[in-house]
């Protein structure tokens, strides 16, 4: 949801809304109280939300684990289900700053955003890290707009330290000749360009985007970060 607002959603899609939680235990029976309580609406008039089903276990492939619940909004005779996922675990750097966040029908509200540098660093470590085995083009995708389109909003001594904390927190340990090495395999590799090409035909908005100005953008973030 961040970067669907960040990019623009004409720029994103996305299906779920991702939050990161701290100082609460991640227990399903505990979050899904919290979420209750919070969509509780006595009168149920106009748009009104309720969590339905059981949650699920996210991130089973790695340790980083997370908790998928399911939101149905109700307008009149219209319903609409979406997902929420909710992990806890990663640094945040820097502090996520409360700022206004505007709804599809202009309405302000104030929300911890999570900060760009952050949201780069992760997605970094995935990429590097699956390396010819990742599938997800969103990643390869997500890097490069943000560097292309936000690069007044980055602080690259921030994306420095924030990558330093997110690979020591996910027990990454790579050089940045290793990242580079990596990056070129990636580069070359036949099966992930299919997948992207997949993605683009799939997605209008990164219609126009070579694989190769998306790993241009990649090899120069990890020179300038590693």
């Amino acid at each position: 949801m961040l970067l669907t607002y960040t990019l623009g959603v004409q720029n994103r899609s996305t299906q779920d809304i991702d939050f990161l939680v701290k100082g609460v235990r991640l227990d399903s029976v505990e979050i899904k109280k919290i979420l209750d309580s919070v969509l509780y609406d006595e009168f149920r008039t106009g748009v009104w939300l309720e969590t339905v089903g059981d949650c699920d276990e996210i991130r089973l492939e790695d340790e980083y684990g997370g908790l998928r619940f399911y939101i149905v909004g109700h307008l009149s005779n219209m319903r609409i289900k979406f997902a929420i996922d909710i992990a806890t675990g990663d640094p945040i750097y820097p502090f996520p700053k409360l700022d206004n966040y505007t709804t599809i029908i202009g309405e302000e509200i104030k929300l911890m955003l999570y900060p760009l540098e952050s949201v780069i660093s992760e997605k970094l470590q995935t990429v590097l890290t699956r390396a010819e085995n990742n599938s997800r083009s969103k990643d390869f995708y997500d890097i490069y707009t943000i560097l292309k389109t936000k690069t007044n909003k980055i602080n690259f001594d921030s994306l420095r330290v924030a990558v330093s904390l997110t690979f020591k927190y996910r027990n990454t340990i790579l050089t940045k000749e290793n990242s580079l090495n990596i990056a070129n395999r990636i580069y070359n590799n036949k099966y992930i360009k299919y997948r992207w090409i997949r993605y683009k035909n799939k997605n209008p908005y990164a219609k126009d985007i070579e694989f190769e100005s998306i790993m241009d953008e990649i090899i120069r973030l990890i020179e300038m970060v590693m």
